[in-house]
């Protein structure tokens, strides 16, 4: 097919003849037919939920298609053009995405375990000779630029010199993933999972690599400059190799911070024995921001007006705490528990809050003879401006309903009996990225 023609564009009916056909098909049905939608324009066509795994899409242009939650597993999309497409909660393993262009793409949640996307040039038959497409997608390598991959599934994909800069892959899975040579710039990778992969000769200047995991990551000859790797675990990783300038690490251990620590170990022991032991910890205004306090127990502890800026809180315990006017921007408290805990006109912006509890608790013993009393977990006048709120539990949280406006919300739980249709997870809340 000469690509310098127009491309071939079927008809509603035509694609419902073509699913059915394709079903049967996967179904191993005899009348049934391998979808074969290569070369179509199929921009802007809504397949949500379709299943074309095992289709052949080489060359299609698929811009500002609708494809969430589809299964696409080991479709062959070579040189086809997904950018600005919906793919949220696709299946995507095992496809072949060699030279697509996937840039302002959604890929939230999605499957790409798996995944090719090495390089590839898209050629046709003219004239009896190959040659270079022309008017398909542009070839070569990979783009993904600013596409949103939040929690997508990448196990071992092959990645290598493809552009993911400015791309979200918040809590993305990337063990053993090879992504040597490929543009990470600027890219968000807070608590990602990149165990085992291939970061050699990759660019991630400006990177905010927040909690990640890179263990036994290999960085041989990648520019790290301006990243920010506060939090991160680097077992057995030797970011020595990597090219390194202005990279911002957790804030070395100073005498203050020590002290700070002995006040919460006190803490701990005023919890331990119901306030008959230590002292409850009172560390308002104080400056923790920068800091790894993964796991901290801060349940019940005074902190108003502390500084926890950029702090990596993952599972940290703070029941019950007074964090009124408190500054947890750009902080990351997946797992956290706020159970109870006053956030009244904290500031949250750019606040990860996957995973954290949200909600009401049972006055702990410490406090005196309250039994049976519990505390709603307040965020009035809370800025949660571009916070992250993935399965987030708000149960009995204080709120004002236009708090949420320009937050990411997704799966959250804002009452006990709130429950998926299948009973096993939260509902999805309203979407939205500012």
């Amino acid at each position: 097919m000469a690509l310098g023609r127009s491309r071939p564009r079927p008809s509603t009916r035509d694609l419902a003849r073509v699913q059915r056909l394709h079903l049967q098909w996967l179904a191993r049905d005899e009348e049934g037919r391998q979808a074969d939608l290569s070369f179509c324009d199929l921009s802007g066509r809504y397949f949500a939920d379709w299943n074309l795994a095992g289709a052949k899409l080489v060359g299609a242009r698929l811009t500002r298609a609708d494809l969430h939650g589809a299964n696409l597993e080991r479709a062959d999309l070579f040189g086809a053009d997904l950018s600005n497409s919906d793919f949220r909660g696709a299946k995507m393993a095992r496809a072949d995405l060699r030279g697509t262009i996937l840039h302002d793409s959604k890929f939230d949640g999605a499957d790409l375990n798996g995944i090719n996307m090495r390089e590839g040039t898209l050629l046709y038959r003219a004239h009896g000779a190959l040659e270079e497409a022309r008017n398909g997608p542009v070839t070569g390598r990979v783009s993904m630029q600013r596409a949103s991959l939040f929690r997508a599934r990448m196990e071992g994909a092959y990645l290598a010199r493809s552009n993911l800069s400015q791309a979200d892959l918040t809590g993305a899975r990337l063990s053993s993933a090879v992504l040597s040579g490929a543009n990470l710039q600027s890219a968000m990778m807070r608590n990602a999972d990149l165990t085992d992969s291939d970061l050699s000769g990759a660019n991630l200047s400006r990177c905010d690599l927040t909690g990640a995991t890179l263990d036994r990551a290999n960085v041989e000859e990648s520019n790290m400059d301006g990243a920010v790797l506060i939090g991160a675990s680097l077992e057995g990783c030797d970011i020595g190799k990597a090219m390194q300038r202005n990279t911002i690490l957790a804030r070395p251990v100073s005498p203050a911070f020590s002290d700070i620590m002995v006040s919460v170990r006190a803490h701990g022991r005023w919890l331990d024995s119901d306030g008959r032991d230590g002292e409850r910890a009172e560390l308002e205004g104080l400056d923790l921001s920068q800091c790894d306090l993964r796991g901290i127990n801060l349940s019940g502890a005074i902190l108003r007006g502390a500084n926890f800026q950029r702090s990596v809180l993952n599972d940290g315990l703070f029941v019950l705490a007074d964090l009124t006017g408190s500054n947890l921007s750009g902080a990351s408290l997946v797992r956290a528990r706020l159970s109870g805990a006053n956030l009244s006109r904290a500031n949250l912006r750019g606040a990860d809050l996957s995973d954290a509890l949200v909600d009401t608790a049972p006055i702990h013993a410490a406090f005196g003879d309250m039994k049976g009393s519990e505390v709603a977990a307040s965020l009035s006048g809370a800025d949660l401006t571009r916070a992250v709120l993935y399965q987030t539990t708000l149960s009995g949280t204080v709120l004002a309903p236009d708090q949420l406006e320009g937050a990411f919300v997704e799966r959250v739980r804002f009452s006990a009996e709130d429950e998926d249709e299948n009973g096993d997870g939260p509902p999805e809340g309203p979407k939205g990225r500012a």
